[in-house]
Order: structure tokens, then C-alpha cells, then sequence
């Protein structure tokens, strides 16, 4: 795939994805009691297997999205809602950054994408880690510490990520692609907001 076309087919549907993040946790979240959490939790899930399990269906895969992206929103609004998080900061982060990481990612190619695999087993033990402390603690885990390992995790996932974004077929659906960078993207700005906040 070329930048240009990931600027044209992918950065749409990521920006979408993240507007209706926003919409999930400003417009519907505030109204949701903090009962709501687990079953919102189990939709996410379901929308998340959904969205893999139909990811090369176009679109399916974009309508998954979507609506995985709304409930991720109302459901982060009620499980971070101790941290009173800056959205307009968390979503201006989940472009920011990984905009950055992205070009240099891109450029640097074939060098990075042998580390990708690691950097993908380094993210799913940060974001389990990240539910266990919240089942046990019941509460997110907010420090300095945490959000910078996951600024540094999710920095490196998004630089390997980006290398083989060249060597990724022209016909993939622009939301499976968006899928991607969007659950990089959610977690970069989640791990810089506590970052910031701590």
C-alpha cells in the first residue's frame, strides 16, 4: 500500500472511528449508569471478535468498526471516569502521535518489521495487564510509570506496525487497516493522558 493511498482509503475511516469514539464517550457515556460497564464490556468484546472474524468484508468490517468504536467510548467514559480524562487531549493524541510515528515507521521499512511480532506480545501483556489491575484494584492503574511503558509500548507497536504497512495489499479493506491503527491509536492516547495527568 502507498502513503497515498492510506492517506486516501485509511485515515478516513481512523478519523471517523475516533469522532465516534468521542461521540461514545461525551454524548452517551454521561448517561450510563456504572451497572452498564460489564455488559458494555462484553458488547466491545463481541463487536471486537465480530470485527476480526469479518475483517476482508468490506462492509462489515466497516460497520464493525464503528460501532465498536461508540461502545469503546461510552465504556472508557465509565471505567476511567476517576481520572476525569481530557477527551479533546486523549483523541488529539490518538492523531498526533502516531501521524509521527507512522512517517518515521514508514520510512524506515524492512529493518523494523522482524521486531513486530514482539511488539505485538508486548501490547496484548500491557492491555491484559491493564483489565487485571482493573478487576483486582477496580480501579484503572494511573501513574507516571504505567502511562509511560505504554507510550513507549505502543510508540514501538506503531513504528514496526508502520514498516510493513508497504508490503500490505492494495485491495485490504481501508477498515481492517483502520481497525489497526485505531486500537494503537486508543491506547497511545490512553497511556500519554495518564502520562500527563499523573
Amino acid at each position: 500500500m502507498s502513503p497515498l493511498a492510506f492517506i486516501i482509503r485509511v485515515v478516513p475511516v481512523y478519523l471517523l472511528s475516533l469522532a465516534l469514539t468521542g461521540v461514545g464517550a461525551s454524548v452517551l457515556g454521561p448517561w450510563m449508569p456504572s451497572t452498564w460497564r460489564m455488559p458494555l464490556a462484553i458488547l466491545a468484546l463481541v463487536e471486537f471478535a465480530a470485527l476480526l472474524t469479518f475483517r476482508r468484508a468490506r462492509t462489515w468490517s466497516t460497520l464493525l468498526l464503528l460501532a465498536f468504536a461508540i461502545t469503546v467510548g461510552a465504556l472508557l467514559r465509565l471505567l476511567v471516569a476517576p481520572w476525569r480524562l481530557d477527551w479533546g487531549l486523549a483523541l488529539a493524541a490518538s492523531v498526533a502521535w502516531p501521524s509521527m510515528v507512522i512517517t518515521v515507521g514508514w520510512k524506515t521499512g524492512a529493518g523494523l518489521r522482524t521486531l513486530g511480532w514482539g511488539t505485538w506480545a508486548a501490547a496484548w501483556i500491557y492491555i491484559l495487564s491493564w483489565f487485571a489491575l482493573l478487576l483486582l484494584v477496580g480501579r484503572p492503574p494511573a501513574s507516571a510509570a504505567w502511562g509511560t511503558a505504554g507510550v513507549a509500548i505502543f510508540s514501538a507497536l506503531t513504528l514496526t506496525w508502520a514498516a510493513a504497512l508497504p508490503t500490505r495489499r492494495a485491495d485490504e479493506p481501508a477498515s481492517s487497516i483502520a481497525a489497526e491503527i485505531y486500537l494503537i491509536g486508543m491506547n497511545l492516547s490512553l497511556a500519554a493522558s495518564m502520562l500527563l495527568r499523573s
